[in-house]
């Protein structure tokens, strides 16, 4: 049971609204890494890499709650807080974007 809190500690901070929590560029999750995107320049679709993600709407101080969003079996998902397109790309690696300068990386923002 402890084991299943901490995992749920890791991830707790997902809810949080913008502003509280930075990020750079990746949670960790599980061991695992969960790169994050932005749309501050208002693509209709991006290409990814992963279809494990979380989106950030907007770079700060215009983003939404980072919501971690699964393609499952799809090929695409929508995020439901900015409506931005994500497609899943098998030639780009996890952290590529097309278009580039899609990854979230707090340093930059």
């Amino acid at each position: 049971m402890t084991e299943l809190f901490a995992g749920l500690a890791k991830t707790i901070f997902i809810l949080q609204t913008q502003g509280q929590t930075g990020f750079a560029g990746v949670l960790e999750m599980a061991g695992d890494k969960t790169p994050h995107f932005h749309n501050t320049d208002g693509h209709r679709a991006i290409e990814i890499g992963v279809k494990e993600f979380m989106c950030v709407g907007a770079k700060p101080p215009n983003d939404h709650p980072h919501v971690f969003l699964d393609m499952g079996d799809d090929e695409e998902r929508v995020c439901p807080y900015c409506s931005t397109l994500y497609r899943y790309d098998s030639a780009l690696k996890p952290h590529e974007t097309k278009p580039e300068g899609c990854l979230f990386d707090k340093e930059v923002a």
